[in-house]
């Protein structure tokens, strides 16, 4: 076999272990930037029990979730040598943690909650390497705060954002990138 074929075909590929679109389409950003080849992105679902993992700090939470999720993927692929990426988000509100809503009621109080105080978001990010043999070469693990503060946000916002959906699917019940017009400061890492 030539060399640079057999290179190739053991270079390794990306693995994003999630579902969600929005995740999705930040990679797919991030390697247009690098000019990388996003059509060769595998997406795997997880498929773990997030609401099992449960620890009085939010940012341990965050990560021992996103670690979790890195360790299933990793144990539902092949040998090929695979970057494998996961992540998980929480929303702070007041202190207290904020998952996917529950229900549409649950998201609506949340929705209206952020007009009197900022919703914070807990982001962690864990990348694990691995080689043909499936071990794990390196681990590296991140965790990003930002605090976004809202103008009004409106029934008819609300209304607009439950119709699409997303909504439903995203930690504190918003997704920020739908709710542009009624951004306020926003403090920390985007």
């Amino acid at each position: 076999m030539d060399t640079r074929k057999k290179e190739a075909s053991q270079a390794p590929r990306i693995v994003l272990g999630s579902s969600s679109k929005w995740r999705r389409a930040v990679l797919n950003d991030i390697c247009k930037e690098l000019g990388l080849n996003s059509e060769t992105i595998i997406t795997i679902s997880p498929d773990i029990d997030e609401k099992g993992i449960r620890d009085e700090d939010p940012e341990k939470m965050v990560m021992t979730i996103a670690e979790a999720k890195a360790e299933e993927v990793v144990s539902k692929i092949d040998s090929h040598p695979s970057i494998v990426i996961c992540s998980d988000e929480i929303i702070l509100y007041q202190g207290k943690v904020r998952e996917k809503p529950e229900n549409e009621q649950e998201c609506i109080e949340f929705l209206k909650s952020y007009n009197h105080a900022p919703a914070e978001a807990l982001t962690s990010v864990v990348v694990i390497t691995t080689n043909a043999d499936k071990q794990k070469n390196v681990k590296r693990a991140v965790l990003c705060k930002a605090k976004q503060h809202f103008h009004s946000i409106t029934d008819q916002v609300i209304e607009r954002l439950l119709k699409q959906g997303d909504v439903m699917y995203c930690a504190g019940g918003f997704a920020s990138e739908l709710m542009t017009e009624c951004h306020g400061e926003l403090e920390g890492q985007e």
